[in-house]
């Protein structure tokens, strides 16, 4: 089933995140279970989507140092059966739904491992065998502890409406993969050393209302996409290395509230106008982007 669902998993190194969780699987009472069941549940999945799905949580706890982190975070996880053997008992859905919950049908919509204390390793790829059911990953606040790419698997995950991979060490480019992630409502990716350029389909996502992408290393223009999402709140791109023009259709950007662009050294242009009604804040190099709607700050009078 796993090799089946992820031919590219190193599941053959034993000291592989996925070759410990296979290895752990098989001596779970609960993982063999579900492949066939002598009971069913309306809440628990069974056979192939089932094994699937422990094994990429599984991964992620093994990629992550589970075993490592500190102050109870891990407790319940890798739990088997325990009193009455029945296949609630020990499914990963009951594991710990502080940072870890499913649906009615028993598929993981929702992990947050927020801010975890000695938390270490890399985002794995396996991630992306959740496609069929994760809405919301938030991976954010683990400095010092996830770092490395974004696995080009997670593209897959295209049920995504919240993305939160912000504060960590996380480098290289964003993968193109992600740009199928249309559904997308809240991605946020700031403060990590992400190089390259933006997502190019980002116009795409019609959902999008919170996009921070500030404080990394993006170099490139403004997408021109960008100004088409008319339920854009915010847009945090300062402190990149941005280039070139404001798109010139930035004004359709109609609830934009937070715009902010500052120390983007080769970023001008114009903010039209007609934002003045909608934007409450506006941060930005006044020497190089025009804003008539915005006021002096108290360190620089000359400030339009």
């Amino acid at each position: 089933f796993v090799l089946h669902a992820s031919p590219t998993s190193t599941v053959d190194d034993a000291s592989s995140p996925a070759g410990q969780a296979l290895d752990w699987m098989l001596s779970d009472p609960h993982s063999l279970a579900i492949v066939s069941p002598t009971t069913q549940s309306s809440t628990v999945l069974v056979g192939a989507a089932a094994v699937v799905q422990r094994f990429a949580i599984a991964t992620l706890y093994y990629a992550l140092d589970g075993e490592g982190w500190t102050g109870g975070e891990n407790e319940g996880w890798l739990a088997t059966t325990t009193t009455n053997g029945s296949l609630e008992d020990g499914s990963e859905c009951f594991w710990d739904q502080d940072h870890l919950r499913c649906n009615s049908d028993g598929e993981i919509n929702w992990i947050k491992l927020f801010g975890i204390n000695g938390m270490s390793g890399s985002v794995p790829m396996e991630l992306g065998l959740l496609s069929d059911s994760l809405t919301s990953l938030n991976l954010a606040r683990n400095r010092n502890g996830i770092y490395g790419a974004i696995p080009a698997q997670l593209g897959a995950l295209t049920r995504l409406t919240d993305l939160s991979l912000d504060r960590n060490d996380l480098t290289g480019r964003l993968p193109k993969s992600l740009n199928d992630l249309v559904n997308m409502e809240k991605l946020q990716i700031h403060e990590n050393s992400f190089i390259g350029e933006l997502l190019s389909n980002v116009g795409d996502w019609d959902e999008l209302q919170h996009f921070s992408a500030n404080k990394n290393f993006f170099t490139g223009t403004i997408p021109f996409g960008i100004s088409g999402l008319s339920k854009l709140t915010l847009l945090a791109l300062q402190e990149n290395r941005l280039e070139g023009p404001i798109p010139d259709d930035f004004e359709e950007l109609e609830n934009i509230q937070y715009l902010s662009l500052y120390d983007n050294a080769d970023l001008n242009g114009t903010i039209a106008p007609s934002l003045c009604a909608s934007l409450l804040t506006a941060e930005i190099d006044c020497g190089n982007i025009e804003c008539e709607c915005c006021t002096a700050n108290d360190d620089d009078d000359e400030c339009p």
